[in-house]
């Protein structure tokens, strides 16, 4: 199943944490930005939709904020063969890409097969690691 697996980080662990999704809503997240100032990576694997939202989608404008609007909405209807991830990482040492992934599951694949990418959405923003 997609959005089974360890703890969830749900919305009560974020203050101020604005409800715009189901709050069983869950994601894997992954920030490989770290190498620029210590070499350790961040990964969630199940952080709130609402608090990725809260944020940082909170701020995407454009065609991108719809579709990661759908993605969440097509999670939430079909959570047994949808999930997603996003990964952040630097470009440079004044932006960051995040890659948001759209999974489908599918239990009867072999093993190592059994994700497989349906969509995703690219975009990059200013680095909060660059110092002028």
């Amino acid at each position: 199943m997609a959005n089974k697996g360890t703890r969830i980080a749900q919305d009560r662990d974020f203050p101020g944490c604005k409800q715009r999704y189901r709050r069983s809503s869950t994601m894997a997240w992954l920030d490989l930005t770290g190498y620029l100032h210590n070499p350790i990576t961040q990964f969630e694997p199940r952080v709130s939709v609402n608090y990725r939202y809260a944020e940082c989608w909170v701020y995407i404008d454009g065609l991108s904020g719809p579709r990661v609007d759908a993605y969440v909405r097509d999670m939430e209807s079909s959570p047994d063969s949808i999930t997603l991830m996003e990964v952040m990482f630097a470009l440079n040492l004044r932006q960051v890409a995040f890659v948001l992934v759209k999974l489908r599951y599918n239990a009867e694949a072999p093993r190592g097969r059994m994700y497989k990418v349906v969509s995703h959405v690219f975009r990059t923003a200013d680095s909060h690691y660059y110092e002028p």
